[in-house]
């Protein structure tokens, strides 16, 4: 089906914005990022909403904004584990059936000024559990232990890894 919406949380200097607006002509393009400045990246198809990734309150404000049935979101804002996490967790449900969740940059899942580190609680960790959910069951059981991403199982159709770059799809 034609692209319509696509989110991308963390603008920076405006350039993948710029760019998914050519890759998707007819597509309205939603840019998330904390730092008020990036409000001058919005323009024609592109809007730009400021808030932060890591309040629930900033993140129902934008989805109220964008409305639902996003077909691509992509996470390239703090990079902290705790953050991608929470941000995963809010958003996946506002995304169409068959539509993707890219979290870039997760080599910081490994580094420890992000949250990351060998401790199994990394966004890469989680992920991993999702995946082995997905695999495993096909979707959550009763009487089977059930991972924490384990509610989100019975909508994800896969989980595609790639270095730094995870790419969650939802079921059709």
């Amino acid at each position: 089906h034609a692209v319509s919406r696509v989110l991308e949380i963390g603008v920076l200097g405006g350039s993948s914005l710029r760019m998914w607006e050519e890759f998707f002509p007819q597509a309205a393009i939603f840019g998330f990022d904390i730092d008020p400045g990036c409000l001058a990246h919005g323009g024609d198809r592109r809007h730009v909403v400021i808030g932060d990734q890591a309040s629930g309150e900033s993140l129902d404000r934008l989805m109220a904004f964008v409305g639902t049935g996003v077909d691509l979101i992509i996470d390239d804002g703090s990079h902290v584990t705790t953050t991608q996490r929470f941000t995963f967790d809010r958003l996946f449900a506002h995304l169409c059936p068959g539509g993707l969740y890219a979290i870039e940059d997760l080599q910081t899942s490994y580094q420890a000024p992000y949250g990351g580190g060998p401790d199994g609680f990394s966004m890469v960790d989680y992920l991993k559990r999702l995946a082995d959910q997905v695999n495993l069951y096909g979707g959550p059981r009763s009487g089977q232990e059930q991972v924490d991403a384990g509610a989100l199982v019975p909508e994800v159709a896969a989980v595609h890894f790639h270095y730094g770059l995870t790419i969650v799809e939802k079921r059709l």
